[in-house]
């Protein structure tokens, strides 16, 4: 019951992935730097998810090993340690941030025609 309408969403998600509006498959120069941002912000994405799991699964390892040593009590990072992690993510995702912006930016810019200039119009 349940396969007929999964074949059905598959067909249908691959479906968009060639033709005319897909970002996949650019059709002129401007598509082409829409296609490179997209590709850009895909591997950021995922940079920035596989480090977020990373430290994840050390943190959870180094709690694991701290509960250990201890006496199944975790021991806490001191405040100051917390507090070089916290800004250091935030300092981390400003800078990813500004620089996904600049890049989206340039090729929003790369991709408008060219500005015609007041002689060209008044001949």
């Amino acid at each position: 019951m349940i396969r007929r309408p999964l074949i059905l969403f598959v067909l249908l998600w691959t479906a968009g992935c060639s033709g005319n509006p897909s970002a996949l498959d650019p059709a002129g120069p401007a598509a082409k730097g829409v296609a490179s941002l997209t590709w850009v912000l895909v591997g950021t994405s995922l940079a920035v998810y596989i480090l977020t799991l990373a430290v994840f699964f050390w943190s959870m390892r180094r709690g694991a090993s701290a509960s250990a040593t201890a006496g199944d009590i975790a021991v806490p990072l001191p405040e100051r340690g917390k507090s070089m992690l916290v800004g250091g993510a935030l300092v981390a995702t400003t800078a990813v941030l500004t620089v996904l912006v600049g890049v989206s930016t340039w090729t929003d810019r790369a991709s408008l025609p060219s500005a015609v200039s007041p002689r060209s119009r008044s001949k």
